[in-house]
């Protein structure tokens, strides 16, 4: 049997577009990384009989399903009785549950409305996957030959409870499937030129391919039934990629940098930047970046201050023109490092290819010399 892994969203405010479902992402990416089956994924408002619907459904063509939102206090949260309804049973409540809502409460100066109640409430047999984050306990209950995870639906409980548990349980079954994968992150490249010249080098080889878009790079999937059989072939691709790397990892170049950038031994970093006008700041800025980056000019020799200019064929929205030109200067003390760069012209898409690129030059330098002489 092919074990598929069907994932099910609940709640009018995903139904209707008011956010973005991001849990299904995030939780389809970490199936995928752990060589799971990702199978259906679907949405239902909060409304009984389309729950029930959906998950029998999905449990008809799926080995398990893994199901988010609905499990808060208020009469629209009705996730877990529509569970019930497939299930054929009563809920239980459940009081240790109960007592660490309580808990969980009262350590936040509040107490704990009776409407809390409900989030006690799960199918006997259930096993409680507990909510370090929230209230809204989640649970995995088994349904003939079928698994059902239910997880809240906020992403900062429900992925860590994913992460948790769920991933680890799953892998118990023995579920993951043989196929391997390797992923590149190619810079300065079109989807269809890559094509052009990669699919007919892989035509006879036992393997699948596939792309995504997410500019400014072009993602490219190799798949195959064992690693070495991978290996052989990323050995064909990888010295034609590397003309196409902006960094060498497949993470982006700005998020490496913030990473650098959050790490106890960077250098300060002043950013003044005329070119992305705030979208390089915008992406590096966290808690955990801010000890060592400001967007403002600082009087300190230890200060690498990077001023970052050009773009104006964007700006000035020039027509007929395919490159536009990035200007880059960096100063720490007596250093100076002035460099100038032709990048591709995309219409509204040249600000994350300037980020992108700026990110990268940023990085070589912290990474390279994270102690520039003054």
């Amino acid at each position: 049997m092919s074990h598929l892994i069907g994932l099910l969203a609940t709640g009018d405010e995903v139904q209707y577009g008011d956010i973005l479902n991001t849990n299904a992402q995030r939780i389809a990416h970490m199936l995928n990384d752990a060589q799971f089956q990702v199978g259906e994924h679907m949405v239902a408002g909060d409304e009984r009989t389309t729950i029930v619907r959906a998950l029998e459904y999905l449990l008809k063509h799926h080995q398990a399903v893994i199901i988010t939102g609905g499990l808060g206090p208020t009469a629209d949260d009705i996730t877990r009785f529509a569970l019930a309804q497939v299930l054929g049973c009563e809920l239980t409540f459940f009081d240790t549950v109960w007592d660490n809502i309580k808990i969980r409460l009262h350590n936040l100066g509040l107490s704990a409305p009776d409407n809390n109640r409900q989030q006690a409430l799960f199918p006997q047999d259930a096993i409680i996957i507990p909510n370090n984050a929230g209230t809204a306990a989640g649970c995995k209950v088994i349904f003939g030959d079928r698994i059902i995870y239910m997880l809240p639906g906020p992403p900062s409980e429900c992925l860590p409870m994913m992460q948790q548990f769920v991933l680890p349980d799953l892998t118990t079954q023995g579920w993951q499937g043989k196929e391997v994968s390797r992923y590149w992150r190619l810079y300065g490249a079109s989807e269809s030129h890559i094509a052009d010249w990669l699919e007919p080098l892989l035509a006879d080889k036992p393997c699948r391919i596939g792309y995504r878009l997410d500019f400014p790079y072009i993602e490219f999937k190799l798949f195959a039934a064992d690693s070495s059989i991978l290996d052989t072939i990323a050995a064909l691709l990888e010295p034609k990629f590397s003309q196409y790397y902006l960094v060498d990892s497949y993470m982006p170049a700005s998020a490496m940098l913030k990473q650098r950038l959050a790490e106890a031994d960077c250098p300060k970093v002043t950013l003044l930047d005329n070119a992305t006008r705030g979208m390089l700041a915008q992406t590096l800025s966290s808690p955990e970046t801010a000890a060592h980056i400001d967007c403002i000019d600082q009087d300190d020799d230890n200060v690498v201050v990077i001023t970052l200019s050009g773009l104006d064929g964007y700006w000035q929205q020039q027509q007929g023109i395919t490159t536009t030109e990035l200007h880059f200067h960096l100063s720490k003390g007596t250093t100076q490092i002035k460099e100038d760069y032709t990048l591709p012209y995309r219409y509204h898409r040249t600000l994350n290819y300037a980020t992108e690129f700026a990110a990268a030059k940023i990085l070589s330098y912290l990474a390279a010399k994270p102690n520039l002489e003054k």
